[in-house]
Order: structure tokens, then C-alpha cells, then sequence
């Protein structure tokens, strides 16, 4: 059950996440542009509320079956959010080859089939059955997300993308508080219940963290939208112009050669 620091924490983030879904809706990006961030942001204020009103008037049995299904559509949402932020920012890639809309679901669920083994053949240490669930599930809720950071990171490091925000901060929220979680249960499953501490709380520190940076990002978009012009062309337009007329120009220099 939960502590008054467990429930500080909590209402904590809720009230930066209910900031962040009114900072989406002011500037008309919930429904077009991150519905699913804003579903995500949305449903971690219900999580945070609903887990604290179920621990203080409902069995720890109830409690414990409804964290477990809670948490499992937050982790899901999340991987969906960053999904579409990841969308956004490779959305060039996405429309010239078919099977990189592959690569993020793919990531996911290599990381999940390992983190299920991991399960079974490396336990915690002094940890009971449900202890080892918990903490099993969210290592790989933890291990899921930093994947799919890990590979932002690499294809941002080597196609030298320009920072754009807010994809970039959302994606740089998500991989904060998911890295530093997986540290805290690396040494929670590692050293025991001396790092129980860390194990409860980083993780949701982290998660204050992020909603920070969340935060950032929409301003930071919001001032680029106010200072800089925008052109009104899609790149992915751009690039399938230019493939059209690549294509033609190949033609005509087979049809000459003939």
C-alpha cells in the first residue's frame, strides 16, 4: 500500500501531467498532432488518482489487481506515444521504405521476449513471487521504452536529424525516467532489499523529470511556432516529387540509350 510520500509524489506528477494536457489543448496539438501522447498524458492523471483512491479504501488483493492492470495499459500507451513521436521525426524514412514502420513494433517485442526469459532464468534476489512479478514486469516496461529511446538515439546519431520539438522532448522524457528505472531494478534484483529505496522512488522522480522536460518541449515548440515562419510543404511531398521525377528521368535515359 502506499505511504504519504508514495501519494506526494504521485499527486505530484499528476498535477504536472494535468498542466501538460492544458498546455496541449491550448495550443491545438492533443487531436491532430500527439493524440496519443495526449491519451497517455491523460490516462497517467486517472493511473496516478485511481492507484491512490484504490490503496487507501479498497484490500491490498484489490489493490494489487488493479495496479497490475493499470500498469499494464500505461506501459502500453507509453510505447504507443513514443511510437508516434518517433513516427514524426523519421516520417521521410517511414514513406520510402515500407518496412521501417516494422522497426519500432519489432525493437518492442525482441525486448520483450528477452526481458520474459531473463524472467524465468534470473530471479531477484530475496524477493518474493509477487515481488518478482512487479519487478520483472516493470523491468521490461523499463527495458521496452529505453529500447526504443536507444534507437532514436542511434538513428539521430548517424542520419544527423535537426532537434525538433516536441517530438524530441517527448522522446527524451520517456528515455529519462525509463533509464533510470532500469538502474534502479538492475540493483534492486542485484543487492536485495537494501535498495529498496532506490527501486521505489527513483523511477518516480525520474517520471517528475520527464514531465518537466514534456513541458519544455511544448514551450520551446511554441515559440518556434511564434518567431519562426513555417513552410506549409511536407518533406515527405518533397521527397515523392523528387522520386517522380528521378523516376522519369531514368526512363528517358533508357529510351535514349535504346
Amino acid at each position: 500500500m502506499l505511504s504519504g510520500l508514495d501519494i506526494a509524489i504521485s499527486l505530484t506528477g499528476a498535477v504536472l501531467e494535468i498542466a501538460l494536457a492544458i498546455v496541449l489543448i491550448r495550443q491545438r496539438l492533443w487531436r491532430k498532432a500527439f493524440p496519443l501522447f495526449f491519451l497517455y498524458v491523460c490516462y497517467a492523471v486517472v493511473d496516478a488518482v485511481g492507484i491512490i483512491l484504490i490503496s487507501t479504501f479498497s484490500s491490498k488483493r484489490t489493490y494489487a489487481s488493479a495496479y497490475w492492470i493499470m500498469q499494464a495499459v500505461y506501459a502500453i500507451l507509453g510505447l504507443l506515444a513514443m511510437n508516434e513521436s518517433f513516427q514524426k521525426i523519421f516520417r521521410v524514412y517511414y514513406f520510402r521504405s515500407k518496412w521501417f514502420r516494422f522497426i519500432v513494433p519489432g525493437v518492442v517485442l525482441t525486448i520483450l521476449s528477452i526481458s520474459i526469459w531473463n524472467w524465468q532464468k534470473h530471479a531477484p534476489i530475496q524477493a518474493g513471487p509477487e515481488t518478482i512479478a512487479y519487478m520483472s514486469f516493470d523491468l521490461a516496461a523499463n527495458y521496452m521504452r529505453g529500447g526504443v529511446f536507444g534507437l532514436f538515439g542511434i538513428l539521430v546519431f548517424f542520419w544527423r536529424a535537426k532537434w525538433l520539438d516536441p517530438p524530441f522532448g517527448i522522446l527524451l522524457g520517456f528515455g529519462t525516467f525509463s533509464v533510470i528505472g532500469m538502474i534502479a531494478d538492475a540493483l534492486r534484483s542485484d543487492f536485495g532489499k537494501k535498495m529498496d529505496p532506490v527501486f521505489i522512488y527513483a523511477a518516480a522522480v525520474a517520471y517528475i523529470v520527464a514531465c518537466a522536460i514534456w513541458l519544455q518541449a511544448f514551450k520551446r515548440s511554441q515559440e518556434d511556432r511564434e518567431n519562426v515562419p513555417r513552410s506549409a510543404v511536407d518533406p515527405s511531398e518533397l521527397l515523392q516529387l523528387l522520386d517522380h521525377h528521378t523516376e522519369i528521368l531514368n526512363k528517358t535515359k533508357d529510351q535514349e540509350r535504346h
